[in-house]
């Protein structure tokens, strides 16, 4: 799970689904400063590890937060770190 949580894009994804509640992969695309194919390749590897739930809508894929209790923990850090 740490090293799933270890890169900083998927960190930012998971805070911006805990913000959203519920996006788009190209919505999220639009937020960061990645591309959408990075942005899939990063909620894949969330959606694997249990964190992110997908729901399919005609051609759009929807992703929102599963019951993840690691966010806890990013929250801890980034309080400790200073970091908003």
């Amino acid at each position: 799970m740490f090293k799933v949580l270890a890169d900083p894009i998927r960190i930012r994804l998971i805070e911006a689904l805990n913000d959203r509640g519920m996006a788009t992969g190209s919505a999220l695309a639009a937020s960061l400063p990645v591309t959408q194919q990075n942005v899939s390749k990063h909620l894949r590897v969330l959606y694997h590890a249990g964190i992110v739930k997908r729901h399919r809508d005609g051609v759009w894929t929807h992703y929102e937060l599963a019951d993840f209790v690691g966010l806890w923990l990013i929250e801890q850090v980034g309080a400790a770190a200073g970091v908003d």
